[in-house]
């Protein structure tokens, strides 16, 4: 059993086919970052969260740039869950990536969604940046926590396969 939670539409990026990114594009005066409020989240999730999989991620914006992203981890953990959290991971310290990481353990996933190699990644991933993702990569490698790279195939990556795997 699991659940699906995108706490923000707040994304640093611009990846051409991103839904965010396409309805800006059409709609640029409608577009209003948004955040989940935490207090409001934490009467829905009065439930029982022991060993259910709460997956963090978001079709319009990067669970890590929520403003209480540790305050939710800090609190879906205290409930029992295990935690997937899906991101880029650009932009966030590597005080930030260790805070997050004392808060998961070995049932806990983070999911880097980087899609090519440092030198290629952003012809989609537009705006992301490299040194900060590896910051968080290095620390939650370090950690207990497991630690999955997703690529999307493309046409500039798709011969790179074996150097992402490397990575």
């Amino acid at each position: 059993q699991a659940l699906h939670l995108e706490p923000t539409n707040i994304c640093t990026l611009q990846c051409p086919k991103c839904p965010r990114t396409l309805f800006n594009e059409m709609f640029p005066k409608k577009w209003s970052n948004k955040n989940l409020n935490l207090d409001e989240l934490k009467k829905f999730l009065d439930i029982d969260l022991h060993n259910k999989i709460v997956h963090l991620n978001g079709n319009y914006g990067d669970p890590i740039y929520y403003p209480k992203l540790i305050e939710l981890v800090t609190f879906l953990k205290s409930q029992g869950a295990k935690l997937a959290i899906t991101t880029n991971g650009s932009y966030r310290n590597i005080d930030w990536w260790e805070e997050l990481a004392a808060l998961m353990d070995h049932s806990d996933l983070i999911n880097f969604s980087i899609d090519g190699t440092p030198e290629n990644f952003t012809k989609y991933r537009i705006n992301a940046d490299w040194k900060s993702i590896r910051t968080g990569i290095d620390v939650m490698v370090n950690s207990s926590v497991t630690v999955d790279w997703k690529c999307i195939l493309f046409s500039y990556n798709e011969n790179d396969i074996e150097e992402i795997q490397s990575l």
